[in-house]
């Protein structure tokens, strides 16, 4: 009798790590559309998605108001329940947002509101700097704003905004964070 075998080789997921990473965490003015000041009232800001993100997540506040919504939601969520609970590294508000979508932002009152656009290729966004027709995936006109993004998943994205205050140039606070998940086999 002859007995035969295929030898195969079988991979293992070995690790899986899941980590919470900012991408963008600041401030930007935004000039206003007075022409005599000679500043534009756009502006374009980019970052790249980490290879293995699952989902990302933004937020976009004005003035004072829209800062110190983005603060309290922040220091507010750090002392509850779920971010102790959480082991993810760098878990927070703005991962909470990126992974379930629970927004722990409260909507502002305020004077001011930005206009914006997520686009996802750099043709579009030329067209939008150059104040031509362009192509967004996600867009609005807010005081502030915050949501959970699920496409796209890679490559680089750009956020423009739009002040169209004739007068005063506005603080624009924005904060985007991506989930990552990264895997490693045998």
């Amino acid at each position: 009798q002859d007995t035969t075998y295929v030898p195969t080789q079988e991979q293992y997921l070995m690790k899986r790590d899941t980590v919470a990473q900012t991408l963008v965490e600041r401030v930007t003015k935004v000039a206003s559309t007075n022409i005599v000041n000679g500043n534009s009232n756009k502006s374009l800001i980019d970052f790249t998605l980490p290879k293995g993100t699952v989902s990302w997540s933004y937020y976009i506040g004005v003035g004072k108001e829209g800062h110190l919504a983005f603060s309290n939601a922040k220091s507010g969520f750090l002392n509850s329940a779920a971010a102790i609970a959480y082991h993810i590294p760098g878990y927070g508000t703005m991962a909470a947002l990126a992974l379930y979508g629970i927004n722990a932002f409260n909507m502002i009152r305020g004077e001011d509101n930005v206009k914006f656009w997520f686009i996802d290729d750099e043709i579009n966004a030329s067209l939008f700097k150059f104040g031509k027709k362009f192509k967004s995936f996600r867009q609005g006109d807010v005081l502030n704003d915050a949501a959970q993004v699920k496409k796209p998943l890679s490559g680089r994205v750009y956020l423009g905004l739009l002040n169209d205050n004739l007068l005063e140039p506005i603080n624009v606070t924005l904060s985007v964070t991506a989930i990552v998940v990264s895997e490693q086999n045998s």
